[in-house]
């Protein structure tokens, strides 16, 4: 009998005791199904009289209602549970829209997701877009999703004007729910439904319910693989089109991009440096995407082009070890007070 063997039958054990626990401590067979699939531990959960669930944090109990946006949270337990250790948060529950409603500050973002879980997580845990401008600026957020990175921006950067640019209906919706909830931010911010890219006209984007993150215009997406997978046509802008357009009316302020946009990060810049217009970019925080054979492209194809153009830049992501994603930062001496790379 090897070593393997006595491992999986001691695991199996293992799992059928949990199995059993958890059905004597939470007897709310919904509840239960999704404490399973999410290997939430049963000492943590407290079911209130109201049939909704109480989750222990490391800082107090969250309550999830037994409701859609409810359940769709439960997978995103520990990444909550790290945003919630960070200073300032508070949280409640918003019965209209379906939704936990997270206050930092005078800032709400309303989460009803994991994915949009991820997006708050990569903004104030991981730090991938905070930086903010020494001068009034004009920043211009490609792929602005739900519209949580363009309220950070504002909210670190004051007198700034935001240009959102999100091009799936569906994102877009939920972007204005957000601005409206923040009416101190949302005068300072436009959105636009599109996406930018290397000429215009219009382009097929496939989009599902808890993957928008991944909707791409050139990357091959694992959506198609989803049966719920929608594909929807969307407008693209040629980005040296739009960006000399917003150098024309910013007054002469400070521009930075700030990019999330699934590989067409590549065209966009190529738009730019083919116009001439890289020189007059303060500075540009981006996730980039590693593109496949037969043309591959990574961090390093982006970096030659701006260093080209006058920008100090680094990486995140172990571009040395063969990752397909991570961060890069590019700015002008003295523009970007504030960046944390």
């Amino acid at each position: 009998m090897n070593a393997n063997f006595i491992r999986r039958a001691v695991q199996r054990v293992r799992s059928g005791l949990d199995a059993y626990r958890m059905r004597q401590d939470v007897p709310d067979a919904f509840w239960r199904r999704l404490c399973l699939a999410n290997d939430i531990e049963p000492q943590r959960v407290r079911l209130g009289g109201d049939a909704s669930l109480f989750l222990g944090m490391t800082h107090g109990e969250l309550r999830l209602p037994k409701t859609p946006g409810g359940a769709s949270l439960m997978a995103a337990d520990k990444l909550l549970d790290e945003l919630l250790r960070q200073p300032e948060w508070s949280v409640d529950w918003n019965g209209e829209f379906d939704a936990l409603c997270l206050r930092r500050g005078q800032t709400i973002y309303l989460v009803d997701c994991f994915e949009e879980v991820f997006i708050l997580h990569e903004l104030f845990v991981n730090g991938d877009y905070d930086f903010a401008s020494a001068n009034e600026a004009v920043i211009v957020d490609v792929g602005a999703n739900v519209g949580f990175t363009a309220l950070f921006l504002a909210a670190a950067n004051a007198g700034a004007q935001v240009i959102a640019c999100e091009p799936l209906p569906g994102c877009c919706d939920r972007a204005r729910r957000n601005f409206a909830c923040n009416p101190h931010l949302s005068n300072r911010i436009a959105l636009k439904q599109m996406a930018l890219f290397n000429g215009n006209g219009e382009m097929a984007l496939a989009t599902a319910p808890g993957h928008r993150v991944q909707s791409s215009l050139v990357l091959h997406s694992p959506l198609n693989s989803l049966p719920e997978r929608e594909v929807c046509t969307v407008r693209v802008r040629d980005a040296a089109a739009f960006i000399a357009d917003v150098l024309e009316t910013c007054g002469g302020r400070d521009l930075f991009l700030k990019m999330d946009c699934e590989g067409s990060e590549y065209a966009i810049l190529d738009s730019l440096d083919n116009a001439g217009l890289l020189p007059r970019v303060s500075g540009i925080v981006m996730e980039w995407h590693r593109t496949p054979p037969p043309v591959i492209r990574d961090a390093a194809t982006l970096r030659s082009v701006l260093l080209r153009a006058g920008f100090d830049t680094c990486t995140r992501g172990a571009c040395a070890a063969g990752s397909d994603v991570g961060m890069l930062y590019a700015f002008r001496s003295g523009r970007g007070a504030g960046a944390t790379p």
